[in-house]
């Protein structure tokens, strides 16, 4: 919060070794790792994940706890590719974990990696799937030159008010010449 990444990463190191409890201590270090790296700290964070390798191994999640806390160290770092490939490990260990499996839907969106985002977007569960998620299904859907499923996508989204959709729907609606129809979901929203 006060942005004083490097004392907040030194306490957490004290903290760690100050508690018996290995996942916590594991935590701990993870936060410790983040914050070195935010305070612009390298070496520290690389020396504060060697020591959680090595913790993680005694913990019973700790290899999602590593994973994790990679991904989040690769995002501070802005890279994109090894980001996705570490939610794509963690996936593998976790599959059920729906918000991880929408960022890496979302970040291969945003690589222009269409079909792979699509691909992830329709593997969370559609009990699960949220509105946004909804949108953004419609918005692969589109991408990948399939309309009607894209209008079913931004429809149900429509459906959870997402004004997003209803704009990507007018719109789609304003290309057909439904000027009408757009204007009337434009209203809605």
């Amino acid at each position: 919060h006060y942005e004083e990444h490097e004392k907040a990463a030194e306490c957490f190191m004290v903290a760690a070794e100050r508690t018996a409890d290995k996942r916590s201590r594991l935590l701990m270090h993870r936060d410790a790792m983040l914050d070195f790296a935010r305070a612009g700290r390298k070496e520290g964070a690389n020396g504060v994940l060697k020591k959680m390798k090595s913790l993680a191994q005694e913990v019973a999640d700790g290899e999602a706890i590593v994973i994790n806390a990679l991904r989040e160290l690769k995002d501070i770092e802005n890279d994109k590719e090894l980001f996705c490939g570490l939610i794509e490990r963690l996936l593998q260990l976790q599959p059920d974990d729906v918000r991880a499996r929408f960022t890496l839907a979302y970040n291969y969106s945003q690589a222009e990696q269409d079909e792979l985002s699509l691909h992830h977007y329709l593997k969370i569960p559609h009990q699960e799937r949220t509105a946004i998620t909804w949108n953004n299904l419609g918005a692969q859907f589109d991408h990948l030159d399939l309309p009607g499923k894209s209008v079913d996508a931004y429809r149900t989204a429509e459906n959870l008010r997402e004004t997003l959709a209803m704009s990507n729907l007018a719109r789609k609606l304003i290309k057909g010449g439904f000027l009408k129809e757009a204007q009337e979901i434009c209203n809605q929203a």
